[in-house]
């Protein structure tokens, strides 16, 4: 015969509590040459079920013209849990063999023709499921580390020289999975390079722990810090001059959050003005000393001057008053007032 056909395996028959028999393309030439795999659909864990009549085997049914296609029967009815594939399993043998002086076989002679091509195709299928690299790599002879049990848990990453694959510890990135506890295992890579590595979610009392290469951090859950960012709590450094941090208040853990520092503005800004209102004065006329105001302002850039018995005053002064006690002139105008 000739081989038409590249497929040697099946698309994934979803089991229903009902169905029992699926059929099957390509040409086989023993029922030995199909393989079936249970596959458990939530978790794609796989089962090689086994040729036979006992719960959990199953049947293969050719046609009397071989080589020839088919279909497979479970003894088992599988559940809408399963999934069940089909495909070739040819042995990796050759069993024709020419007498010497014998007629050419021609029958047994194809067979082994098509057999090859069978077997490359399934060689085909199983480089089709591997990793592999780009055709144009210079790369040859990379190979894949040794497994075992103490391995438990690692990684494939590229080696330091990027020539090569290596297992690596689970340190080398922390176990995600347990982010909020002090013993995982990606508290010991933060402490021992807290000084230069990565951003660390912290509780507040370990910030300052961030600089110590001794320190051993319980980074806080990122399940907390997700999806807001808590402003209140937003650390700042810097120590200020003018006013006391105060984290008195219950959005702020310490002075150096960001709610401190605002309520120690606060907390000025109110004494400054309290202070201004206190020593606020009430001009008034006072006649006895011929003047019109007690407490008149002192311009910086022109002298009054008196002109017989009239002074120049400025009346209607808009000013903003510092905390110094100084004034800025905004508005202003000049009038000749009789003192006498």
């Amino acid at each position: 015969m000739t081989v038409s056909s590249t497929t040697i395996k099946t698309a994934p028959f979803a089991a229903d509590g009902a169905t029992v028999t699926f059929a099957f393309s390509w040409k086989v030439w023993k029922t030995s040459e199909v393989k079936v795999i249970l596959r458990l659909v939530s978790d794609g864990s796989e089962t090689v079920l086994t040729e036979g009549t006992a719960a959990g085997n199953y049947s293969v049914t050719l046609s009397s013209d071989l080589p020839s296609a088919g279909s497979i029967t479970t003894v088992t009815t599988y559940s809408n849990l399963y999934e069940i594939v089909i495909k070739a399993d040819f042995p990796y043998t050759q069993e024709v063999d020419y007498g010497f002086g014998d007629r050419f076989p021609s029958v047994s002679h194809e067979e082994a023709l098509d057999r090859g091509v069978r077997l490359s195709q399934q060689f085909t299928e199983q480089f089709g499921r591997a990793l592999l690299f780009p055709e144009s790599t210079i790369l040859e002879d990379v190979e894949l580390p040794e497994i075992s049990s103490s391995l438990v848990g690692f990684f494939l990453g590229v080696n330091n020289t990027g020539s090569g694959i290596e297992w690596g510890e689970p340190t080398d990135l922390g176990n995600l999975t347990a982010h909020n506890t002090a013993t995982a295992p990606h508290v010991d890579w933060y402490a021992s390079n807290s000084a230069s590595g990565p951003v660390v979610i912290a509780t507040d009392n370990q910030v300052t722990a961030l600089n110590s290469a001794t320190a051993v951090l319980t980074p806080g859950g990122l399940a907390t810090a997700f999806p807001f960012v808590d402003g209140d709590i937003l650390e700042i450094s810097w120590g200020p001059s003018n006013y006391t941090r105060d984290a008195s208040i219950a959005e702020a853990n310490d002075a150096s959050d960001i709610a401190a520092h605002l309520k120690g503005i606060d907390t000025r800004l109110a004494a400054v003005g309290i202070a201004k209102a206190n020593t606020a004065t009430t001009t008034s006329f006072v006649s006895t000393t011929n003047t019109y105001f007690t407490d008149l302002w002192t311009p910086a850039t022109f002298t009054p001057t008196t002109i017989g018995n009239f002074v120049e005053a400025i009346a209607y002064i808009q000013a903003h008053v510092t905390q110094a006690g100084g004034a800025t002139l905004i508005q202003g105008s000049f009038a000749l007032v009789d003192t006498t």
